[in-house]
């Protein structure tokens, strides 16, 4: 039987009609920061089936997971499948600042099937030419950001991480907050709110350790960071703030 990779219980799956879904034997996890078996505080989780068909679970765990090589199953066209720790589950076009979502949910692409066509037989070799077409937030200045630490101080928030680019090699950066009245934006569609980033530094930083983040520079003083969380009901937030390299 397997395991729970937070508790080491004894788990079992069950399929809800896309995935195989992880349910603790004795109802909850140890490991967990809540009663409810999950640290993100949500109780029970509900999900609906391609056919229709409801499912309630109760207890459960969702790692972050990220596949870059997803594929509609409606459309067949390369897609970005994103896994949120609160159980959203997304399908992306790019896994980057704008976040353009494909589809409404999962299974509910706009496009129809696209039958994959056989190839034909020719006597002449083509060379094939690599796809060099950048995602739209590579032209856009994003780059990936892999977050090391972020802690609250007195001063505000303090980030450490490596901003990743395209040759894959990195650079270290530590970014401070510039301002003790500095906002953090988040924003579903087109509403849009403001927080201050001293007084729900909590769910800043924990939107921050728990999901991609996206960074660039908007002078050489000043950064732009980005990042999403999908709630239960497939969701997406986007967060958006500024900070200040030290």
């Amino acid at each position: 039987m397997a395991t729970c990779y937070k508790c080491g219980c004894e788990i079992e799956f069950y399929h809800n009609g896309f995935n195989a879904v992880p349910i603790h034997v004795s109802g909850s996890c140890p490991a967990s920061n809540s009663s409810h078996g999950y640290g993100g505080g949500w109780r029970w989780v509900e999900r609906e089936a391609e056919t229709g068909q409801r499912f309630i679970f109760g207890w459960v765990e969702y790692p972050s997971y990220v596949n870059p090589n997803a594929t509609c199953p409606r459309c067949g066209k390369s897609v970005f499948f994103y896994q949120s720790p609160f159980g959203g589950r997304v399908y992306f076009n790019n896994l980057g600042p704008p976040w353009p979502k494909h589809g409404p949910s999962p299974w509910q692409c706009p496009d129809k099937l696209v039958p994959l066509e056989e190839p034909q037989a020719s006597s002449q070799t083509t060379e094939i030419s690599p796809n060099t077409n950048a995602p739209e937030w590579r032209n856009n200045g994003w780059n990936p950001f892999l977050l090391t630490k972020v802690e609250s101080t007195g001063g505000g928030i303090v980030i450490n991480g490596s901003k990743l680019l395209e040759n894959s090699e990195t650079i270290e950066c530590q970014l401070i907050q510039a301002d003790i009245q500095d906002t953090f934006h988040e924003s579903q569609g087109d509403l849009v709110f403001s927080y201050s980033m001293a007084m729900n530094s909590n769910r800043l930083i924990s939107v921050l350790t728990e999901n991609v983040v996206f960074i660039r520079f908007v002078s050489e003083a000043i950064c732009e960071l980005s990042t999403i969380s999908v709630d239960k009901d497939d969701a997406v937030i986007r967060f958006e703030f500024r900070m200040r390299v030290s």
